[in-house]
């Protein structure tokens, strides 16, 4: 394996943020799921991805990067004869001659043929301790972190994505409703491998919702804007509009003006903190927007002309 700091491009003494800055660039530029347009993932990238996790999961760790930078483990983690492995050696003839006089001593007393277990997997406290005190890491494998797009709708309703991690494995994703963006969800154990029998890292998976062309959000409100026509404006009407549920049919009040703000109510985005179904919601808004007919007509303009001059008014009144 090479040189993690190579690996990474970043200078030995690279704080962590510099590093965890560094190893999220790299990745989102070289993890399986980067590939657009679909077909195969490169093998090249792909082990490219994992040189770069596996750097990451080394210098994140303190005591492993203490380690590496001292000598005593080398950079796929294994340790070196170093002055740790001699001093584990020393250790462990300690510990050799101590349960040496503790089997004597309790066949002397005890009749026995052996040590104090420390339960059902035969081994002995004292190997336990002698073992521990050798030089054994144990620590919790690095996170890793993905990105993934999701929709509009998919976000407010929630939905299932698989993404590929570095092993090559796909991970289901469950994208709760009412996620946003820059949302990051943990997928507990799913992070690197960790070492000395520790726990394995978590996956990060930040969510990126793309903008979308007729919905947008405040908090858990859903806005929309709507066009009507002059005769819907003046006479009412009702609509068919697009929700984040599909079309709903509304009611367009008589004399409704181009900015008025109509609600469907619990029509938004759940509020559940669980991201259950069936919890609450926020409403829909629907901002009207009056349109013209696309070509002059001449008998809607001498209509206007002989109205305003009966019914003069500045909406611009209020303003001034």
């Amino acid at each position: 394996m090479n040189d993690p700091y190579a690996t990474l491009g970043i200078p030995t003494g690279a704080s962590q943020d510099e590093i965890k800055k560094t190893y999220r660039a790299l990745a989102r530029k070289y993890h399986p799921d980067s590939r657009q347009g679909g077909g195969e993932t490169d093998p090249r990238t792909v082990d490219r991805f994992r040189e770069i996790a596996a750097a990451y999961a080394l210098l994140s760790d303190p005591k492993k990067r203490a380690a590496f930078d001292n000598g005593d483990i080398d950079a796929a983690g294994r340790p070196l004869r170093t002055r740790r492995a001699a001093a584990g050696s020393a250790w462990r003839d300690a510990a050799h001659a101590y349960r040496q006089r503790e089997t004597a001593w309790t066949s002397r007393h005890s009749g026995g043929t052996g040590g104090e277990k420390a339960g059902d997997g035969g081994e002995s406290r004292f190997d336990a301790f002698f073992r521990n005190r050798a030089g054994v890491f144990k620590s919790k494998g690095a996170n890793v972190a993905y990105t993934l797009t999701s929709d509009f709708v998919e976000a407010a309703m929630g939905g299932v994505r698989h993404i590929k991690i570095a092993n090559g494995k796909r991970l289901k994703v469950l994208i709760p409703p009412g996620t946003e963006n820059g949302q990051i969800l943990r997928l507990k154990g799913q992070g690197m491998v960790g070492s000395g029998g520790g726990e394995n890292g978590d996956a990060h998976v930040e969510i990126q919702v793309l903008d979308d062309p007729v919905f947008s959000r405040k908090g858990h409100d859903v806005y929309t804007t709507v066009p009507i026509s002059l005769p819907e404006a003046v006479l009412g009407a009702k609509i068919d509009i697009p929700t984040i549920d599909g079309m709903v049919t509304l009611g367009v009040p008589p004399g409704s003006n181009s900015g008025s703000k109509l609600r469907l109510k619990e029509k938004g985005i759940p509020k559940s903190k669980d991201g259950g179904k069936g919890g609450p919601r926020g409403d829909h808004y629907v901002i009207l927007s009056l349109a013209l007919p696309p070509k002059p007509d001449a008998e809607l303009t001498k209509f206007v002309e002989k109205w305003a001059a009966k019914h003069p008014y500045d909406p611009r009144a209020k303003s001034k």
